[in-house]
């Protein structure tokens, strides 16, 4: 078990990136090991203001980041640094003395490429009224200086994507180490295939919810308008369309925790909530989904019963449950990654 002191700052403090701008951080508190062998690590928080400036500019090593999440403009974010191991073999033993030092921007301890940030989170706090100081997290990223200073404590990508579809009792089929396929329902008459590819080298999520029905050649064109309108506002995924075969799918890239993948899934599943009446029209009358999916094949649920799906999705139109959860996904649709 790691021991540790803390030092409890709760300050705003200016640091000064490589290009000698400025970043505003609320540095909440400094913890110490015992050990020499472990990292100092601090909890801080910014605006999303300055979370775009931090991964735009690469500070706090954030370069390793290749797609950083947009997080909610109402939201602040919480963000977990190291120090530079160097750095932290020179500090003093007196905590009014690191504090002291904190607040000159010319320190070595308030420049952003001293500290590697592990992760970031935005968590849903409950109001003042409620009197309890703690939420629910809404989207979280790692990036892989958390496994560099932590490897004992690290999960990877795959297996936290494994983790999430056990402990959601999804039933799901792994057709390699790194990819998984399962389905959506949400009636009789939309269901779709996903597909959640993982890359352990990279600690990033590549998740796939494919239409069943494909376009016909010579609407295509149509479905390519339909897909650039939706995408135009869109932080988060994109639909895309496969113009050689018709496929069109709403695509995600995540750097996956537990409680980010369950974001991705409510965002994918509301994504083709949006779009499915309008490509299922663009596929024709005559295209049933019984040529792609066994309809009479249930599959599982995808969201925890006592946990509804979020703001994101329609609460008049909850995403339904899919029935039995022993009977196996079907896997007559081709995976996405079939081509690449």
């Amino acid at each position: 078990m790691h021991q540790t002191t803390t030092l409890e700052l709760g300050a705003d403090e200016q640091f000064t990136t490589r290009d000698r701008s400025t970043l505003d951080v609320h540095l909440d508190r400094l913890h110490r090991p015992l050990s020499s062998d472990e990292p100092h690590t601090a909890d801080a928080v910014v605006d999303t203001e300055t979370w775009a400036e931090i991964t735009d500019g690469g500070s706090f090593h954030t370069d390793s980041l290749d797609d950083p999440p947009a997080f909610d403009d109402d939201m602040s974010v919480d963000v977990r640094l190291v120090l530079d191991p160097g750095i932290a073999s020179r500090l003093p033993n007196s905590g009014v003395e690191i504090a002291d030092r904190l607040d000159d921007p010319e320190d070595e301890l308030c420049r952003t490429w001293s500290w590697f940030l592990t992760e970031a989170s935005q968590t849903d706090r409950l109001s003042a009224d409620d009197v309890l100081d703690w939420g629910q997290t809404e989207f979280s990223v790692t990036t892989r200086w958390k496994q560099f200073f932590a490897p004992e404590y690290h999960e990877t990508t795959t297996e936290s994507v494994e983790r999430y579809l056990d402990e959601a009792d999804v039933t799901y089929e792994t057709l390699d180490e790194t990819l998984f396929q399962f389905a959506i329902t949400l009636d009789e008459h939309r269901r779709w295939p996903m597909f959640a590819h993982t890359d352990d080298y990279s600690e990033t999520c590549l998740l796939y919810a494919v239409f069943p029905e494909r376009v016909p050649a010579e609407r295509r064109g149509e479905a390519a308008e339909l897909v650039a309108a939706h995408n135009y506002d869109r932080s988060r995924g994109a639909f895309g369309v496969d113009f050689a075969d018709g496929e069109v799918r709403f695509r995600l890239l995540l750097s996956p925790t537990y409680h980010s993948f369950d974001r991705a899934m409510e965002i994918s599943v509301e994504a083709m909530r949006e779009l499915y009446d309008d490509i299922d029209t663009l596929a024709g009358p005559d295209t049933e989904t019984d040529d792609v999916t066994d309809r009479d094949t249930p599959v599982d649920d995808i969201t925890d019963r006592d946990a509804p799906v979020d703001d994101i999705t329609d609460r008049d139109a909850p995403v339904d449950d899919i029935t039995d959860r022993d009977a196996p996904v079907d896997d007559s649709t081709s995976s996405p990654f079939d081509d690449e």
